[in-house]
């Protein structure tokens, strides 16, 4: 009867090369110095993780580029704006200068506008006389006209110069420099779609804002004033709400779209909408901290232009020619300063298209491939998914690895 113990080998049993009775003896490899008399024997390496058949294997990660201006990965909030800085820094003619072009084609026309208006008015006088006629004075003219002229001329421009930057901005992300000429060459016949876009936020604004206000005076009519006091509190809101999801959702990222893949102005804002879904809260997010820190840099450097022309507004003594000089002081600060961080919101819209665009469809491959002496996406390891099997045709089965092999004869056991 066994008690336990091995039993003795046969007689003239030997062990195979490489082992002993205890078990078998690894060799280190060549170049390894052997270990010393009476240390543990050698043991291999541990084998690498398992993967199943067709994939990378798990440790291997995959790698980042970064040919340019951003790495081609999803984008953190550093990503952009650093990626944004660093674009207009290394193209400032096809940013900042493109901004300053379009800037002061558009911003002038509401000052041509007043100084056209005042003209064929014949208005002159000084401003105490103005106020004591108690009339419309140019004064009230010239701030309406440039006050709502700027504000839909500055969107209008804003939205334009996000399709003409983005090609900017794609390039810069392939390490690549597109010049302002070519800049235009590539978006000129995509201008009026680009206006076009640029106005219906507007026309969906004034839609809103008409729908309420003809509710709330039905409600007073109708009612009384306090219904229509809460309509007006309650839809004012709502209308608020739905103008910044609207705009997130439709109009954010339909410039780039408009631009880049050659889309119609709805099939644009389709596009939006589509990159867009369930991405909101870190769009709008992004959105506000942008406009935050523009309108900040926009109000410094406005300062000192508003005090030129609030000065010549008082000093000059002819009422027109102040209000001239006041509009004119007000257009160099607005040119200035959204030459200046135009651009910047302009590459943060372009980057969040983008990323939407790396995050949902894997477009970081396709400018990896693009890039000098890169080969096609699935041929690159760790870079692309495996290319699924032809259709109906089953998947590999699962292979475990192979059971170590038994312990030769007469080797303790436990």
């Amino acid at each position: 009867m066994s008690d336990g113990s091995p039993n003795p080998p046969p007689p003239g049993w030997q062990p195979p090369p490489g082992s002993s009775q205890d078990g078998p003896q690894y060799r280190p490899p060549p170049g390894y110095p052997s270990a010393a008399p009476g240390a543990a024997p050698y043991a291999p390496p541990p084998p690498p993780p398992y993967a199943p058949p067709g994939h990378a294997p798990l440790h291997q990660a995959r790698p980042v580029y970064k040919p340019g201006t951003i790495p081609l990965r999803p984008l953190g909030l550093s990503d952009m704006f650093g990626g944004a800085i660093e674009t207009i820094r290394r193209n400032p003619k096809a940013t900042v200068g493109i901004a300053a072009l379009v800037l002061t084609c558009l911003l002038a026309l509401p000052v041509l506008v007043t100084f056209v208006w005042g003209s064929l008015s014949n208005l002159g006088g000084d401003l105490a006389t103005a106020d004591e006629v108690g009339g419309t004075s140019a004064e009230d003219v010239g701030f309406a006209v440039s006050l709502y002229g700027s504000l839909l001329f500055g969107v209008i421009a804003t939205i334009v110069l996000t399709g003409m930057i983005v090609h900017v901005v794609e390039h810069a992300a392939r390490g690549q420099k597109l010049s302002a000429a070519e800049a235009w060459r590539l978006t000129r016949g995509r201008v009026w779609r680009l206006i076009g876009l640029a106005l219906l936020p507007f026309v969906m604004l004034v839609v809103v804002v008409g729908a309420l206000i003809l509710l709330i005076v039905l409600a007073d009519v109708t009612s009384g004033t306090t219904l229509a006091v809460v309509l007006g509190i309650v839809g004012g809101l709502a209308a608020l709400v739905g103008t910044v999801f609207l705009y997130t959702r439709l109009f954010l990222l339909a410039a780039p779209a408009l631009v880049l893949e050659r889309r119609g102005v709805f099939s644009a804002m389709g596009r939006s909408w589509e990159l867009s879904r369930g991405a909101f809260w870190r769009l709008f997010g992004i959105l506000l901290l942008t406009q935050l820190c523009v309108g900040f840099a926009s109000q410094i450097i406005g300062i000192p232009f508003g005090l030129l022309g609030v000065g010549a507004l008082a000093l000059v003594p002819d009422l027109f020619a102040g209000l001239m000089l006041m509009l004119i002081a007000q257009f160099l600060s607005q040119v200035i300063s959204g030459a200046l961080t135009t651009p910047f919101s302009a590459s943060i819209a372009a980057l969040q298209y983008l990323d939407q665009r790396i995050r949902k469809e894997g477009y970081d491959i396709a400018l990896i491939s693009q890039l000098p002496g890169m080969p096609a996406p699935g041929s690159m390891p760790g870079l692309g998914p495996v290319p699924p099997p032809p259709y109906g045709a089953p998947p590999p089965p699962y292979a475990p690895p192979p059971p170590p092999s038994p312990p030769p004869y007469g080797a303790p056991t436990g």
